[in-house]
């Protein structure tokens, strides 16, 4: 991958989950997919207008054109998850032959989803009772890179699936 650019975030939009990234210099501008910017600790991946920032130039898959990838906030404060932190979540793909799906985050209103996987469990049996729709609760996991990809995943952890009681709630 080419240099490290710097640059501020001249537009974002919080709705669609893109924006433009303006390069200190050359006054390029990059479009920023929220899936190319590095989740913070709770795994959210968002811009504000004029924070300034660091990140690598790839070619979009589709278009053909620049993007800015691997996004970082320079100036943004560090924020810690508390150790009791958990989201609920839905499943909304699950592999049960690879132990593996994805959980669409509902708390956030964002766009991303979380990596499950059987291993993370709490309980390694709750893993065969998953199916489409099943609400789990879990914390933020870590980062990933997506396979043959610029795009960073989120993997979940302390992953509990909620009972039919809970999910009323």
């Amino acid at each position: 991958m080419e240099d490290v650019k710097h640059g501020r975030v001249v537009f974002w939009n919080d709705e669609k989950h893109w924006g433009k990234i303006e390069e200190d210099g050359t006054h390029r501008r990059y479009l920023s997919l929220s899936d190319g910017i590095v989740p913070d600790a709770y795994g959210l991946r968002y811009l504000v207008e004029d924070e300034i920032v660091k990140f690598h130039e790839a070619m979009h898959t589709r278009e053909g054109h620049a993007i800015a990838v691997d996004v970082i906030i320079a100036e943004r404060c560090e924020c810690v998850v508390p150790e009791d932190y958990r989201e609920v979540c839905v499943v909304r793909e699950w592999f049960a032959d690879k132990g593996f799906g994805f959980a669409a985050r509902t708390q956030w209103g964002t766009v991303d989803s979380f990596f499950i996987h059987a291993n993370d469990f709490v309980n390694r049996a709750d893993a065969d009772m998953v199916e489409i729709g099943s609400q789990i609760r879990c914390t933020v996991g870590g980062r990933r890179h997506k396979k043959g990809s610029n795009q960073m995943g989120i993997n979940a952890a302390k992953i509990e699936l909620l009972s039919d009681i809970e999910q009323a709630i």
